[in-house]
């Protein structure tokens, strides 16, 4: 259940609305404060105090705004910056290193809103630091840690795991620990452990649709039969929880009873086309290839692929048989996919030398469109 949350100055920067309108927002009494000194005069002290916050966070994010410049990136506001894009993903280090030196808990919020991504898992020590040390005394506190939390849920790895795991075991915490539930069914090492973890969860009511979701990301199948209670649940977040990992369990059940028969060989006539592809864009170039065939890699076999290999880990591989129409006949394709890394897979298709052409024709310029 991963959302996109807008930092405490997002809603102004999307709509052109100075940064002002954040940190303090409008009013609109006129009408009362004409009325009311006594109204008028709180007005006047809490404008007053919500300038005061506007000077202070432009203060405290000088230095950085002139170091972002400094990189190539020169901004009005740090709410600009849109990590997501590579031309801006010189400004993560950059903000990671500003993150523990700021006292400003708006500017850590928005600096943790900018590390939501997943070019900051160098950077997974740093925000689960700031986590640690951050004490809920008070609403910009917890904000700030619910912040960190899901920035962590982007930038979590294997080598964070185990403080994870003591953090999500933390009931105190209540559903601040969403995210970094979530972020252990991304967990390739430990998986025992985690799985101990996220099943001691299920009874926490506070994060048991996350719990769930992460089981089905790290394909339990062993756990359909704790799932399945969650179909009938009264709270229907939780309820639609259950119902996708059940889809993922069977789906991964399935794929493994049928990765125990093994494919006969590709005819000798087939030529092979090979890629290397992130997991990211796994889906949108299987889409590309569709648009090269008259029928065949349906949405269903493209999410199969897809989820399959999210359970395979590093060096392990998998082929699938696909049959699509080509040229007014059936066409069997074999692909091959070798997990190369944990998030960076190896395909290998297998078809008529007509067949692979166009695919590979798709393939640069499916490439060249991903690098523009």
């Amino acid at each position: 259940m991963t959302f996109r949350v807008r930092s405490p100055v997002g809603f102004a920067m999307r709509y052109k609305l100075p940064v002002t309108t954040v940190l303090g927002g409008e009013r609109s009494s006129d009408a009362i404060a004409q009325r009311d000194p006594a109204f008028r005069a709180k007005l006047v002290e809490e404008e007053n105090e919500r300038l005061g916050r506007v000077r202070r966070f432009e203060q405290n994010t000088q230095d950085l705004r002139a170091e972002l410049a400094g990189a190539g990136l020169a901004v009005d506001s740090i709410e600009e910056l849109d990590t997501r894009r590579p031309e801006c993903r010189a400004a993560i280090p950059i903000l990671a290193r500003w993150l523990p030196l700021t006292d400003n808990l708006i500017v850590k919020q928005v600096i943790a809103c900018k590390l939501a991504v997943p070019g900051s898992k160098p950077y997974a020590p740093v925000l689960l630091h700031e986590l640690q040390r951050t004490q809920p005394t008070g609403a910009p506190e917890r904000l700030l840690r619910e912040w960190l939390a899901l920035a962590l849920e982007m930038a979590a790895h294997d080598a964070i795991a185990d403080d994870l795991m003591i953090i999500v075991q933390d009931r105190r915490m209540g559903s601040e620990r969403a995210p970094l539930v979530r972020a252990l069914g991304k967990m390739k090492s430990g998986r025992e452990r985690i799985i101990s973890v996220l099943t001691d969860l299920l009874s926490d009511e506070k994060v048991c649709d996350d719990a769930i979701l992460a089981l089905g990301d790290l394909r339990v199948v062993s756990a359909s039969a704790l799932v399945e209670p969650f179909l009938n649940h009264e709270d229907l977040r939780v309820r639609k929880a259950a119902m996708r990992t059940m889809v993922k369990l069977r789906r991964s059940s399935l794929s493994k009873r049928a990765a125990r028969q093994p494919l006969p060989p590709a005819p000798a006539s087939y030529k092979e086309l090979s890629a290397n592809c992130d997991l990211e864009n796994l889906k949108p170039f299987l889409k590309r290839l569709r648009s090269v065939v008259e029928s065949g890699l349906f949405e269903s076999e493209i999410i199969e692929i897809a989820d399959t290999l999210d359970a395979l880990g590093r060096g392990q591989s998998r082929e699938f048989a696909l049959r699509v129409q080509f040229n007014g006949r059936r066409t069997p394709v074999r692909l091959k996919v070798v997990m190369e890394d944990h998030d960076c897979p190896d395909l290998y298709f297998f078809a008529p030398e007509d067949l692979i052409t166009r695919f590979e024709v798709e393939l640069h310029r499916f490439w060249a469109e991903i690098r523009a």
